[in-house]
């Protein structure tokens, strides 16, 4: 298995599978009804077709992903744009959360090589720093656990990524990667 930037291949049971995930803020006191997200990524090298997704959504604990995904979608498709940076995945159903704090994952499933990452930019961290587990310990940082970047040698602090849907509970439309004139919830 291989990671690099925080997002792993998942290779069952393997010392090297891990796991990436960032915060956003639900703002709106009716809450946000997420339908997809986009994510900036790059491959090592062509990616390979048929991949599958692991979509989670962590409730925060402590500043950091809470333990039980609020929302959780095992195995679903996404769309890479022609460059393959730009992947967008529509989720099978809404994921509603109410106003606070939440944690994206998203892990691919493939056989490596090649590698993928989750592009991350050096800014200072939004919101809380991106976290990052790797439970085996295979890469020997001892971040068996989620914590933030810097803690397992990442220099940048935040992953890349835009949730989309309708704020205020309205259900939306909004499919990844297509146009949304209702509302684009947060990044």
């Amino acid at each position: 298995g291989t990671v690099v930037n925080g997002a792993a291949v998942q290779f069952s049971g393997s010392v090297y599978d891990s796991e990436a995930a960032d915060d956003f803020v639900v703002t709106d006191a009716g809450g946000w009804d997420v339908s997809g997200v986009n994510l900036q990524v790059t491959f090592s090298d062509v990616a390979p077709g048929g991949i599958t997704y692991d979509v989670n959504v962590y409730p925060d604990s402590g500043g950091a992903p809470g333990g039980s995904a609020t929302c959780s979608y095992p195995g679903i498709a996404g769309t890479l744009d022609g460059s393959e940076t730009g992947l967008s995945i529509s989720l099978p159903s809404t994921c509603s959360l109410g106003a606070g704090t939440y944690w994206l994952s998203v892990v691919p499933n493939f056989i490596w090589p090649p590698q993928f990452y989750w592009s991350m930019n050096g800014d200072a961290a939004i919101n809380a720093s991106g976290h990052w587990r790797n439970p085996g310990d295979g890469y020997a940082t001892g971040c068996t656990a989620w914590a933030p970047n810097s803690s397992c040698g990442f220099v940048e602090s935040n992953y890349l990524f835009e949730s989309l849907g309708a704020a205020g509970g309205g259900g939306g439309g909004c499919t990844a990667g297509g146009l949304c004139l209702e509302v684009t919830p947060g990044t």
